[in-house]
């Protein structure tokens, strides 16, 4: 973000965000080789390398066509990921520029973002959890359809307030703060 592509090894300002954008930056977020940023106005900005065959941004780049519409975004590692209001879109890597809807639940919150997968919570507190969005930059890399989201429900019967997606799994609060933990 600081418009070279080597290393920054103390903390610098990222210059860039803070330059007439008018509505302050309220998220940050980082996949393996690339960083978003998402303004107050539900602005996206994007630097680095979505996936080992992108170019390299090395400023922060706004991300066109979502007009304020992002609640929340994430960064797997060659993807990233926003929560709209019809669902959750895919973008980046071998996914390509275009968002991909993944998920069509209207009212969903919570969007996390794993290194193949990307997860949120929907409006009846169940777990929404993307199959692999799998392959850095393979030529056959699958999208899932927002159909394949599967649900996963508390057995205690309890809504999910809080998600984390790793790498192999999903951990999940609920709101009197038991812990679920799933693949």
């Amino acid at each position: 973000g600081h418009g070279v592509t080597g290393a920054c090894r103390t903390p610098a300002e990222v210059v860039a965000l803070k330059r007439d954008l008018g509505h302050p930056i309220v998220q940050v977020c980082a996949g393996r080789h690339h960083s978003l940023a998402r303004s107050s106005a539900g602005e996206v900005f994007v630097w680095g390398t979505i996936g080992t065959s992108a170019p390299c941004e090395p400023l922060p780049r706004r991300h066109e066509g979502f007009d304020g519409w992002v609640a929340q975004a994430g960064c797997g590692d060659a993807f990233c990921a926003a929560l709209i209001p019809t669902g959750v879109v895919v973008w980046g890597g071998a996914i390509g520029a275009q968002p991909l809807l993944v998920c069509s639940e209207g009212g969903a919150h919570s969007l996390v973002c794993g290194a193949t997968s990307v997860a949120c919570i929907s409006a009846t507190g169940a777990a929404l959890v993307s199959p692999p969005l799998s392959g850095d930059d393979q030529a056959a890399m699958r999208v899932p359809e927002p159909h394949e989201m599967h649900a996963v429900r508390a057995p205690c019967g309890e809504p999910f307030i809080r998600l984390g997606c790793g790498a192999a799994f999903t951990a999940a609060l609920t709101v009197s703060g038991r812990v679920y933990v799933f693949t």
